[in-house]
Parts: structure tokens; sequence; C-alpha cells
């Protein structure tokens, strides 16, 4: 008998009506998230597609293969044979666990991800890497990447933010975010010149440039725009309370 008074069949579950989903603001923030990933893909393509991202692209397929022949001789292992590995990876995982929350977790996660970002889009100098085999010039953003990931472990393990200080440092970082991306968006509009394709071609997946890059006069409009977008989101990130109110309460 069910707790409405009504009997329920034998052999038969009880269905749970769940309640129509809301338009929140966090439903809003899983939007931004996508437009982001967005924006940053367009950004990436919009010239042609990098060597960076084909070496990036080709290492996690190779990861992906190797993850899937390594699934398959786990299966076919036996307990004494799994039971060395499992000791290894309970150490790793003890060693890698920051504790905290969820939320400290995805704010974490964002942090290394905005890092290595603007790390791969950012106009740096890498002239002094010559010395690095082309193949491997990814190396020293990779390590920079995960000495950060490492140093936010660390920080959470030493520090134990609770939820709120957790959010504290997630709006932190989304305003910092937004004050680099809108001095980057005025520096953009300040160029008196960039680069345009002389000729692309309708592809299936776009357009390919097919001519030559040649200077020409004024600011790039789509990277001013997009800069400033990006900032906007990571300004209404760091400023919405609401949003950090529905993410504390879930």
């Amino acid at each position: 008998m069910s707790e409405a008074g009504g009997f329920i069949e034998a052999g038969k579950t009880p269905t749970v009506k769940r309640p129509p989903r809301r338009l929140g603001p966090w439903t809003i923030g899983t939007w931004l998230q996508w437009a982001w990933w967005i924006g940053l893909v367009l950004f990436i393509f919009h010239d042609g597609v990098p060597t960076w991202l084909v070496v990036v692209v080709g290492s996690i397929a190779a990861l992906l293969a190797v993850a899937f022949v390594g699934g398959l001789a786990w299966r076919g292992a036996t307990p004494e044979m799994q039971r060395p590995v499992r000791v290894v990876a309970a150490a790793i995982h003890r060693t890698l666990s920051a504790g905290g929350t969820p939320l400290g977790a995805k704010v974490r996660g964002w942090t290394v991800g905005v890092f290595a970002a603007g790390l791969l889009l950012s106009p740096l100098d890498y002239s002094g890497l010559d010395f690095i085999p082309s193949g491997w010039r990814l190396s020293p953003m990779v390590v920079a990447t995960a000495a950060v990931w490492l140093g936010l472990i660390w920080f959470w393990k030493s520090s134990r933010p609770d939820r709120a200080a957790e959010v504290g440092f997630g709006r932190a970082v989304a305003g910092v975010v937004a004050g680099v991306l809108l001095a980057a968006s005025v520096l953009a509009t300040q160029r008196t010149s960039h680069f345009e394709c002389t000729q692309r071609i309708q592809t299936r997946d776009g357009s390919e440039c097919v001519g030559d890059y040649v200077p020409a006069p004024g600011p790039d409009a789509f990277e001013v725009l997009l800069l400033a977008g990006l900032a906007a989101t990571a300004f209404w990130v760091a400023a919405s309370a609401a949003l950090w109110a529905a993410e504390t309460e879930s």
C-alpha cells in the first residue's frame, strides 16, 4: 500500500512524479558554460586549425585508446593481479584528494581550465623555448597547468575551506578572469592592424583559408567582441549572488 493510501500491484515498482524543472540561475550558468567553450572553439578555429590543437587531440585519442585496451585487460585479470594496482590507486587517490565539498572540486576544475586556456590563447613569447623539440613545445604548458592543479590541492588540504570560503574563492577567480578579459578586449580595440585571409572556400565543416594572410587596417572586430562577451560572462559569474546561492543550496 502506498503512502497516498492506494494499492500497488504486486511485482510493479511505484512511479514517483518529479516536479517540473524550473529555470533557475544555475541552469543559466550551465548555458553560459556551453557558451564559454563554444566561444573558445570559435576563437581557435576562425583562423584555421593550429598545430598544437592537432597534438592535443591526437594525445587525447591515444589516451582513450590506451584506456580502452587497459580496461579490457583489467576485466580479464584475476583478483590477485588486480590487488597491487588497487593499492597503488588508493595511495594516489589519498595523495591527490583535496577534500572539501563538490563545489570546491568544481571551482578547482574551472580554475585549472581557465589557466590552461589562458596559456594556450595568450600572446606570450615562446622564443626562449627553441631548445625544446617541436613536438614537445606544449610540455611547459602541461607542467605549469599540472603545477597549478597540485597547488590548489595542497591549498585545499592545508586551509580546509568551508563552503562559504569556496564560494569566495570561486567568485574571486571569476572576477580576476573578467578583469583580464576586459583589459584584453580594450587593448584589442587599440590595434592599428590585424591579419585577414585573402581568399576562403566553403567546406563541409565551415570555411578554410586558401589564400594568404595579409595586414588589414583596424582591430579585429571578432576578437574584440568575443573577449568582451567572455569578460561579461565572467563578471556575471563573479557578481551573481543568486548563482552561488543556488549552488550552495544544491
